[in-house]
């Protein structure tokens, strides 16, 4: 197989600007300093005219520090266990050019309603995602270009409460033509208030059953189409259901879409489809502290 001429001869170590041979320590540094660059372009955003031109700026802002191609699209293939392949290098300026020109006509960028606001972004995010242009650092490129272009609409994404690995699971499911799982993304990074004041609701039943002194983050669990998984119904309202995953995790999930009837306190098993959630109760317990009967 031929070396990746990105990488340091003899190793997968991307070439950087520090030198840097290890991949634990390469790691760290770019936690660090990418890590900073990423929350400075969420917070500030990125002005200019959506194009390939702004999409590298934007790379090259996130990445100008530690890597020579910053804000260069690749010239080699690249490929990822598990997910679908990416495009061919060859036709990547041609195809961006083509996703950006239809973007900037696109009704995305002045649609009001928040359900058709995530239909059409879910599909740009599945077309740049598709696109990978970058060696490497194309998720957070990604979240930085759709921040973006959520203000612009008057939309806000919060990517804080985003995991990047479910962004690149819903980018394979994107390549086969199946958006929902970029759409069920951005109802939880740009929420109703609805949604938020549930969320909140579930985090402080959950920090009110902790039995440590010390009060660890809560974390919601993202769920798309193919998951499953099983817990306690902590929290229920006429919208939504909340059900502790872990000891500090929980997934909301859309009573309106529940094959059956839940209650608070129920164990549960519940297998995630495109229209419908099948739940399947386990058992009931009695109410424990922090739980709402």
């Amino acid at each position: 197989m031929a070396e990746d001429p990105y990488c340091y001869p003899g190793t997968t170590v991307l070439r950087n600007k520090f030198g840097i041979r290890d991949q634990a320590e390469l790691t760290r540094v770019e936690g660090d300093v990418v890590g900073t660059q990423l929350r400075l372009l969420l917070k500030r955003g990125v002005p200019g005219d959506l194009s390939p031109a702004w999409h590298k700026r934007i790379h090259r802002e996130l990445f100008g520090e530690l890597y020579p191609f910053a804000g260069e699209y690749r010239e080699t293939h690249i490929a990822k266990i598990g997910e679908a392949p990416y495009a061919s290098p060859a036709y990547l300026e041609t195809n961006a050019e083509q996703i950006f020109r239809e973007l900037s006509k696109s009704a995305v960028l002045h649609e009001d309603s928040p359900e058709r606001f995530r239909r059409e972004l879910a599909r740009v995010m599945g077309d740049v995602h598709v696109l990978h242009p970058f060696r490497e650092g194309n998720t957070r490129t990604l979240q930085v270009a759709m921040r973006e272009i959520g203000a612009r609409a008057g939309h806000r994404l919060d990517w804080a409460r985003m995991d990047p690995l479910i962004l690149r699971r819903a980018g394979t499911a994107a390549a086969y033509g199946n958006y929902l799982p970029y759409e069920r993304i951005l109802e939880t990074v740009m929420p109703s208030e609805a949604r938020l004041a549930f969320l909140e609701e579930a985090k402080s039943t959950m920090h009110a059953a902790q039995t440590t002194a010390l009060t660890r983050p809560m974390r919601e669990q993202v769920v798309s189409p193919g998951d499953a998984l099983r817990g306690r119904v902590i929290v229920a309202s006429d919208r939504y259901v909340a059900i502790a995953t872990g000891p500090e995790s929980f997934a909301v999930l859309e009573r309106s879409k529940l094959s059956g009837s839940v209650s608070v306190g129920e164990n549960v098993k519940a297998r995630i489809g495109v229209t419908e959630i099948v739940v399947e109760s386990r058992a009931h317990e009695g109410p424990s502290r922090g739980h709402r009967q």
